[in-house]
């Protein structure tokens, strides 16, 4: 069986990340030979190097490329969004893996003003102006799922989709979870030979995670001072956000932030695994520090200030591998504040740690996630063909901007 990764892009980011760990584990452990397409110098071409069991097939802006595959992987996508380059042979099968929760939202009014206002009202305005394409986008998504060619990380992309657009779906959603690079347990808990408390915020500095670091380190502040324990803060990433990060009226006596910015794979791990007692993550992100068994905090996201009253959770905790959502009402129910997080790890470290490795292991792991997306492979039954023509048709303001941005197909 001959299966293709596509996702061609430049820097280090949550998907070639996924691609690219899955397709090293894939070629290495299975009988499935592994192609991966990329730019030449994209993060999975430069990661995957001297994979000599991958085959690379290089991408370039504004040149064609035919694909002539078993199954193409490809993170999930308005059809209309498709790289214009790109052309698919109807013998090969498709899988889309909705990787964030606003894959497949019509994105009808692309302004901040319209992505900051709450769902709902986002949706009624969607309705009214883009109905036609709403119900074909709707239905694609349908036929989709019925053709297996449509899977979805966790709940959170998966409830997101389906009530931006009403669906109600008969069949059970069969999960594909996220999985990162295999770790090994640490041994130790680094609390217990340090009065510092020092706790990893790992990801892109960007518009819908800006809130959520913002508030970590609002949280973080008053427990340190509450507790009277010394909590470090460190910041791995960077991003167009950085000049909206908001630490400096948080610092005091008990608090401290450093920014680290971005670290490569082998720098990220030594790093966590030598130095951090919690990890507050999402994403791909919460399972850097998973992978080692050191205790992880899922957070939530949202377009606007978080309120005092949400709620934590440990990553064992989370339900239908959420590893973060839009927050809603309900996270402000559980009344799990910081302070008790962080009370509950000074005295169950070592249980904490292993329940997070432990679910890893059952759900995240390489070569779990490696079981369950082969399974997906073999099942799914979408080909090019499937998808309405009328959603592959690109508007005049798509082609203008898919010009400017890639040039004129060759």
């Amino acid at each position: 069986m001959k299966v293709t990764f596509f996702f061609p892009f430049h820097i280090i980011s949550g998907v070639p990340v996924l691609f690219s760990n899955l397709a090293k584990y894939i070629s290495n452990n299975h009988e499935v030979e592994v192609t991966i397409i990329d730019y030449e110098d994209g993060y999975m071409s430069r990661i995957l190097e001297h994979e000599t069991k991958i085959k690379k097939i290089f991408f370039y802006d504004g040149k064609s490329i035919s694909i002539d595959t078993d199954v193409l992987v490809l993170q999930s996508i308005l059809p209309f969004q498709l790289r214009p380059e790109v052309k698919i042979s109807n013998k090969t099968k498709l899988l889309f893996w909705n990787l964030h929760p606003d894959n497949l939202i019509l994105n009808t009014f692309p302004w901040k003003l319209f992505r900051n206002i709450r769902f709902n009202f986002y949706k009624k305005l969607v309705v009214v102006f883009s109905s036609k394409k709403y119900n074909q986008i709707k239905s694609f998504i349908t036929d989709s799922i019925d053709h297996d060619g449509l899977v979805f990380m966790d709940s959170s992309n998966y409830n997101h989709t389906i009530n931006f657009y009403n669906l109600k779906l008969e069949n059970p959603i069969n999960f594909l979870p996220i999985a990162c690079s295999n770790g090994s347990f640490r041994e130790y808990s680094a609390v217990n030979s340090k009065s510092t408390l020092n706790i990893s915020w790992v990801g892109r500095i960007c518009d819908f995670k800006i809130n959520s670091l913002n508030f970590l380190i609002h949280n973080l502040s008053s427990t340190a001072n509450n507790l009277k324990q010394k909590i470090i803060l460190y910041v791995i990433g960077s991003g167009n956000e950085e000049k909206n990060l908001k630490y400096n009226n948080y610092l005091n006596n008990y608090f401290e932030v450093v920014k680290l910015g971005s670290l490569n794979k082998i720098k990220l791990d030594e790093f966590l695994y030598s130095n951090i007692d919690i990890n507050a993550s999402m994403g791909t992100s919460i399972l850097e520090s998973a992978k080692f068994g050191i205790p992880s905090i899922v957070l939530d996201f949202d377009n606007k200030n978080i309120n005092s009253n949400y709620s934590y959770r440990w990553l064992h905790e989370t339900i239908n591998y959420d590893l973060g959502h839009f927050i809603t009402n309900d996270d402000y129910l559980g009344n799990i504040t910081m302070n008790k997080m962080i009370f509950q790890f000074n005295k169950e470290s070592e249980i904490i740690s292993k329940n997070v490795y432990d679910y890893y292991i059952e759900n995240h792991s390489l070569e779990s996630v490696s079981k369950s997306l082969l399974a997906s492979i073999k099942k799914t039954k979408l080909i090019y063909s499937n998808i309405n023509l009328s959603l592959l048709k690109k508007g005049l303001v798509r082609r203008l901007y898919e010009i400017i941005k890639y040039g004129k197909i060759n």
